[in-house]
């Protein structure tokens, strides 16, 4: 009746051959013809098998009816999903859904294994990025906890030039000691050698280097022949009466440029030995000649005048030398260093405010001189023990971070 139906609107509506009363009618008269064909059929059914009373006009018993439909249901229902099993299972399966799975299945697994690598990744930074960032909190925990202090490394690089400058003050001391035990002993080709000689030099050293003319109200110096300063007396000013100045030869100075290693004499080396002439033996012992310090008496082997006024003078320079190791050892420990560390030193003096002619008493600078900029040992010692704490910068730096 469906296809009538549609037969009706497309077929006859469509070619225009009947109008819409005629198709009306046709379909109520197939209606009609349906229903007496199954009240036919019905009524063909032999008389016992409808025990049950008919309400019916074609006879139809209602209970049958219901049986009938519920076990038509039933095996319909059941062959239905019988079909749609055995065709699941026949076509369904393993013609499309298998061969579509296992495609789908190949490649969601080569994605997936495309996929692993970068989530391994992410993985591995993460734990690359939490590892770094314990190291760093370990690092920054240990700079805070263990790092040393700024004033406490400054303190450990002043002392580099330390030992260098402490052995080179001791060597310079021994030859100091040893060029003045020399003069007082009058050595073969020394100046202490003849008395009058080691006189003149003296005198003719303070007549150019040390005599200042202004003295004993002018009258050192008015005769070139014979005033003991000539008619000038010495032409550099800084250097007057330094042969008997310690305060200023000596004292004053942090560090003087003395370096009895070297060839070459300079001022304040001249200086000290000025004046450790005047201090100590300032008029040598007579050197007796040769036959004064012979035996009178061979067998006997007596000692004579002579010879034990010599071993008296070697006891008295004996004692001489122990006074002298006082001015040995101040002027050695004064003498120029290695200088390691002078840029160091320089940095100190600029924070405390040190410069000009202090700092170049203290570093020995002197632009004229290639070897200047030395600090002392002395000077050293003076810097890590005093003037370093006089600033109070140093003392805050103490302080562990």
């Amino acid at each position: 009746m469906i296809m009538i139906n549609a037969r009706i609107k497309t077929g006859f509506t469509g070619l225009h051959l009947i109008d819409v009363r005629t198709a009306a009618f046709i379909r109520r008269a197939m209606l009609m013809l349906c229903v007496c064909f199954c009240a036919f059929m019905l009524a063909m059914r032999p008389a016992h098998a409808c025990p049950c009373v008919c309400y019916t006009q074609c006879g139809v018993c209602i209970d049958e009816i219901k049986d009938q439909s519920s076990k038509t249901r039933f095996i319909s229902i059941y062959n239905e999903f019988e079909n749609q099993k055995n065709w699941d299972r026949g076509k369904l399966h393993p013609g499309w859904l298998r061969p579509s799975l296992m495609l789908m299945v190949e490649q969601l697994t080569t994605a997936a294994f495309f996929s692993v690598g970068t989530i391994g990744t992410f993985f591995d930074a993460k734990q690359q990025l939490e590892t770094q960032r314990l190291m760093d909190e370990i690092y920054a925990k240990s700079l805070r906890d263990y790092q040393p202090s700024t004033a406490l490394c400054r303190f450990s690089t002043l002392a580099v030039d330390l030992p260098a400058s402490e052995q080179r003050a001791n060597v310079q001391k021994v030859m100091f000691s040893k060029a003045n035990l020399d003069r007082h002993l009058g050595k073969k080709s020394g100046m202490g050698a003849d008395p009058l000689k080691d006189s003149n030099a003296r005198k003719n050293q303070f007549r150019h280097t040390y005599c200042d003319k202004n003295e004993f109200m002018g009258n050192i110096a008015n005769d070139a022949q014979r005033s003991l300063c000539g008619d000038n007396g010495a032409t550099d000013a800084e250097r007057f009466n330094k042969d008997i100045s310690y305060t200023r030869t000596l004292d004053f100075p942090y560090t003087i440029d003395m370096n009895l290693t070297d060839k070459t004499m300079t001022k304040d080396e001249e200086d000290i030995f000025a004046l450790s002439r005047n201090l100590f033996g300032h008029t040598v012992f007579p050197r007796p000649a040769a036959n004064k310090l012979q035996f009178n008496d061979s067998q006997n082997r007596r000692p004579t005048k002579q010879q034990n006024t010599y071993l008296q003078s070697r006891s008295i320079i004996a004692k001489r030398n122990i006074a002298e190791n006082s001015l040995f050892n101040i002027a050695s420990m004064k003498a120029r260093g290695t200088g390691l560390s002078k840029d160091y030193y320089k940095q100190i003096f600029m924070d405390l405010g040190f410069m000009g002619r202090d700092f170049e008493t203290f570093m020995a600078e002197d632009t004229s001189r290639s070897k200047s900029g030395h600090p002392s040992y002395y000077a050293q010692m003076d810097v890590l023990t005093k003037k370093l704490y006089q600033n109070p910068n140093f003392i805050a730096n103490l302080i562990d971070k």
